[in-house]
């Protein structure tokens, strides 16, 4: 206890310090600046300052003035009398500036430190002395027990009121030399109060000489006689009284204080320290007394006594609303900004601790507190005494309590009475924000941002209560009471409609008023809670689209902000209601009859489009509304079909048949791209935003959901989807990859725009449909119901190469270039690579036979297959070259490697049938049969290289006839004997130079046409004759 003293006596000490410094420091400025002069009237021209003679010395009382010393003055300031000579006209007064920031720092020298020292350091030291004195002499008579204990405490008692009279005997010392020393006063009087303070509790913690009533009644008595010198020697006292005041029912044992005396002891503090706030505009004085409340508000909670807890909360508010609404006669007492801001402390503070009181499950303290705090909040920002901001605070605790009392939004809100009280609290409140916030902004002392501000925080407010009590009215245990609760709704809905309607005519301009459409929000809100409330579960889309349009009619007659804004919403609600998982499953399910299902979604869509309509009829400040209103009428048509559709296929299917998900999901796909050609078609240059972006919306979203169901997590070969029957080319696939290709395709070209990043996004993504359903018929047709677990086979790779190669070509076709996805056309390169790289692959090493990895015999009928699709796939290689660049090479090499590995596989058929992975036959026919039509395929390649003057074909061919050269000397002549090595020789021989031969020929006979040509230049490379 005695540290705790001394270290409030410590903070007591440095604040006064502080003040001290501040004042000196503007005495130092005002007394180092000159003074100035003040001009005389006169009828002659305004006289000059005019320096005093060198001879005259000025009395001390009298101080002179130069004419440099006016012009270098920093303050204006009147001088009685001065020293002039007969004929110095006076210097014209000049208003100098105010003093800079670091010139109210001046620099602090070592004359001036050590006056400080002998004035106000032995001041502190004196005080901080006598105040451990008297501390230790109580602790001394306590340890030594040299006096009895009643002495002791009655010298510690006298000590203290000696230490008293002393510090008012120093205050009266008004004719002193330097003035009384106010500084060594008030450590006086704090050092006899802290005293008092220890006498006190040693009496009755130590001793026990004094019964738990009086000691309470003398600290309490003390701590109000400091608040009396208070008054006398500054705020610091009244910080130290305060303190000790809180501190006395901990230091005299709190839980022997009976309960009521606690809280009424603490509700005196709590109205006693704004009171002397008020007085003297204390603002430390008031924020010390809202500190030492909150100490006490956290101890009740800990303790989870909610009503102790809600009175120390209300008291902790009233107080400084009520100190700051005091008027003031004197002008000069304008208080500090910390105490005009007193209120908005308090007011932040309590709010925070409203929240203790709401997780504490006080059924009536919590709701009633969060109303008076809405109250309060309100009242002092209509009056000035908080900003308008300030009032989110209360709203936000009051909604945020709801939220962690009964668990709204996470699970089933329920008491023991049903959800009536919950729902009583809400609405409750919602009523109250909404008063509250609407009576302030209409009062007269409401400024235009303060109104404002109020309505918007009402408006949001309002509309967060509502959305609270959505789940609310389905938890009322009947339709009596659900209707009962709506009409509430409704009724509080009618009421802020009436409110928006006063609003219209006090506010400036209702077209542009931020606060009227935030108010107009909530009561659109209500009203759509009050629709939820009342309209039958399977009736609630067309009832929601019917509220869109009667907002939508009055939007139209009444341009106020945010009035068009609400059919929006309403048309939001619609599309969630219908899209609600209870409403879906009663359509599937067949609880929702199909004539009825097509009803409501008949009667939503088409109360949309009018409100639509209504909404822009009259007004172009409303075509974005009115855009979103026909967008989401969209929407629900569509919404509509897909439960319409998943309800007849729910219906349809035979139970043992099971349900298809990737119909389903290919219906849905190509109803959402089917809507967005649409729109793509009738979509216009000058559309407004929503327009425009609707239909980037629906085909992003169509294409997105198509690729992601349909070619991923529905997949019938990777993914869970099941192929439905069919022929190969004529089945459902159609429908899920083929129809959304040319869907994208076709909403990409009719776009107004279609050279942005949208329409090139959607040709991507036609060209992924159509290459996944290529690539699943494929599937299909190779394996049919087993293509989810069936290997690749040779063929089948065969057939994904020419894909890739045909798809490449598909990218280099010169009329894509010119048309409107000629992008495209640029990805031609990146897609020609990939697809000779598959090929090289497939064709040189997994698709083979004879040489690849797969070990699985083949049927003759399949080793046709796959030998065509060599042939297929050599020529969709050539097809890829339209030129002289490295891809037009790549290719041509990818071609004539794949007939070459076809013309190999041939000759291997020929002798071993489909079974080519014997081995070679060394001695026989084989060996030289491969030689011999090796060399009659390089030499046809050669000829059509000379006959095409193709200096790449030509390569290819040289690389196959060197090739087969360097076979028949390397293998031929190790495992050929006899006549067979002889005519492998010979017939190679023969074809080399045969083939020279033509070559040659072909050669000269472009030369000879070359020299025949007019435009023929002689060659250089031959040599001169």
């Amino acid at each position: 206890m005695t540290w705790l003293i001394i270290v409030a006596l410590g903070v007591w000490a440095l604040y006064l310090n502080r003040r001290l410094d501040k004042l000196e420091a503007k005495v130092r400025i005002l007394s180092s600046a000159p003074p100035t002069v003040a001009p005389r009237r006169s009828d002659q021209a305004a006289p000059q300052v005019q320096a005093a003679p060198a001879a005259a010395s000025p009395k001390p009382s009298e101080p002179t003035l130069t004419a440099q010393d006016s012009a270098d003055a920093a303050r204006p300031m009147t001088i009685p009398t001065m020293a002039t000579g007969p004929d110095a006209p006076l210097a014209p007064a000049r208003r100098q500036p105010p003093p800079l920031a670091s010139q109210l720092r001046p620099s602090v020298t070592w004359a001036q430190a050590s006056t400080w020292l002998a004035e106000n350091g032995l001041a502190w030291l004196g005080g901080g002395g006598l105040a451990l004195g008297g501390l230790l002499l109580v602790v001394y008579a306590a340890q030594r027990g040299v006096f009895t204990p009643p002495f002791r405490i009655a010298a510690a008692v006298v000590m203290g009121f000696l230490m008293i009279a002393a510090s008012e005997w120093i205050r009266r010392q008004t004719r002193a030399p330097g003035g009384r020393h106010a500084l060594a006063a008030a450590t006086a009087a704090g050092a006899g109060a802290v005293t008092l303070y220890g006498a006190v509790w040693a009496a009755h913690v130590l001793y026990q000489l004094i019964p738990l009533p009086l000691a309470a009644v003398l600290i309490t008595a003390v701590s109000g006689g400091l608040l009396a010198l208070a008054l006398l020697h500054g705020e610091a006292l009244a910080l130290l009284a305060l303190l000790g005041a809180f501190l006395a029912p901990a230091i005299t044992r709190q839980g022997a204080w009976p309960p009521l005396a606690l809280q009424g002891y603490l509700m005196l503090l709590g109205a006693t320290g704004p009171t002397v706030a008020a007085l003297r505009r204390w603002g430390p004085t008031g924020l010390a007394t809202l500190a030492g409340l909150a100490f006490w508000s956290l101890a009740a909670l800990a303790r989870g006594r909610e009503a102790d807890l809600a009175l120390l909360l209300a008291v902790a508010l009233a107080g400084p609303a009520l100190a700051t609404l005091r008027p003031d006669p004197r002008p000069a007492a304008a208080g500090t900004d910390l105490f005009q801001r007193l209120p908005l402390i308090a007011l932040l503070a309590v709010s925070l601790g409203a929240l203790g009181l709401w997780r504490l499950g006080d059924a009536d303290a919590a709701p009633i507190l969060a109303a008076l705090l809405i109250l309060a909040a309100a009242t002092l920002a209509a009056f000035g005494r908080a900003p308008a901001w300030a009032f989110a605070a209360p709203a936000a605790s009051a909604i945020l309590g709801l939220l962690s009392a009964h668990r709204l939004g996470v699970s089933h809100p329920t008491t023991p009475n049903g959800a009536w009280p919950i729902f009583a609290e809400v609405f409750g409140l919602t009523v109250v924000i909404a008063g509250a916030g609407l009576a302030a902004a209409l009062s007269r002392s409401a400024a235009v941002q303060v109104r404002t501000t109020l309505l918007a925080i009402a408006g949001i407010g309002a509309m967060a209560l509502a959305n609270l009590a959505w789940p609310l009215l389905d938890g009322l245990p009947g339709r009596f009471d659900d209707h009962a609760a709506a009409l509430a709704s409704g009724l509080a809905a009618a009421l802020l409609a009436a409110g928006a309607v006063l609003l219209a005519r006090r506010v400036e301009d209702p077209k542009q008023d931020v606060g009227l459409g935030l108010w107009i929000a909530a009561a659109a809100e209500l009203l759509f809670l009050t629709v939820h409330g009342l309209t039958p579960h399977h009736a609630e889309p067309a009832a929601m689209a019917l509220a869109a349009l009667a907002l939508a009619a009055v939007a139209n007659r009444r341009p106020w902000r945010g009035l068009a804004a609400t059919a929006v919403a309403g048309a939001v609600v619609t599309l969630a209601t219908m899209l609600r998982p209870s409403f879906v499953l009663d359509a599937a399910s067949g609880a929702l009859s199909l004539p009825r299902l097509a009803l409501v979604t008949a009667v939503a869509v088409i109360a949309l489009a009018a409100a639509g309509r209504t909404v822009g009829a009259a007004r172009r400040d409303h075509r974005t509304e009115a855009e979103a209103l026909s967008t989401a009428a969209l929407l629900t048509l569509l919404a509509g079909l897909f439960l319409i559709l998943h309800a007849v296929l729910a219906r349809w299917t035979p139970p043992s048949a099971g349900a298809e998900p990737l119909l389903e999901a290919s219906l849905r796909t190509a109803l959402v791209l089917s809507a967005g050609l649409l729109l793509a078609r009738r979509g216009r240059t000058d559309d407004g935003p929503i327009a425009r972006w609707r239909l980037i919306v629906v085909v992003t979203l169509g294409a997105s959901y198509g690729l992601l169901a349909g070619g991923l997590f529905l997949h019938p070969w990777w993914g869970e989807g099941r192929m439905a029957a069919g022929l190969p080319l004529l089945n459902d696939l159609l429908l899920t990859f083929l129809a959304p290709a040319l869907l994208l395709a076709a909403t990409a070209h009719f776009r107004p725009d279609p050279a942005d990043r949208w329409s090139r996004g959607w040709f991507a993504a036609a060209a992924v449909f159509a290459l996944l359903w290529a690539v699943t018929v494929v599937r299909h047709a190779f394996h049919g119901a087993a293509m989810d677990i069936a290997a690749i086979g040779r063929a089948e790779a065969c057939a994904y190469a020419v894909i890739a190669l045909l798809t490449a070509r598909a990218f280099r076709l010169d009329r894509l270039r010119a048309s409107r996805a000629a992008w495209l056309h640029a990805a031609a390169p990146a897609a020609g690579w990939t697809a000779l790289a598959v090929a090289l692959l497939v064709f040189g090493w997994l698709a083979s036979p004879w040489w690849g990895p797969s070990e699985t015999p083949m049927a003759s009928a399949h080793v046709a297959l796959v030998l065509a699709l060599y042939a297929g796939g050599a020529g969709a290689a050539l097809s890829l070259r339209r030129g002289h660049g490295a891809l037009d090479r790549a290719a041509l090499c990818a071609s004539v490697g794949a007939l070459f590995a076809l013309v190999t596989l041939l000759i291997r058929f020929a002798f071993h049938g489909a079974d080519m992975r014997q081995g070679l036959d060394r001695g026989g026919l084989e060996t030289w049969t491969f030689s011999a039509v090796w060399t009659v395929f390089g030499l046809i390649v050669l000829f059509r290289a000379s006959a095409r003057k193709d200096a790449a074909l030509r390569w290819l061919g040289l690389v196959v006839l060197l090739a087969t050269a360097a076979k028949v000397l390397l293998f031929d002549m190790a495992t050929l004997d006899g006549v067979v090595r002889a005519a492998s020789f010979l017939a190679v021989g023969a074809l080399f130079i045969a083939g020279a031969l033509v070559a040659r020929r072909l050669n000269a006979g472009h030369k000879i046409k070359a020299d025949d040509s007019p435009t023929a230049q002689p060659d250089d490379r031959s040599p001169a004759p």
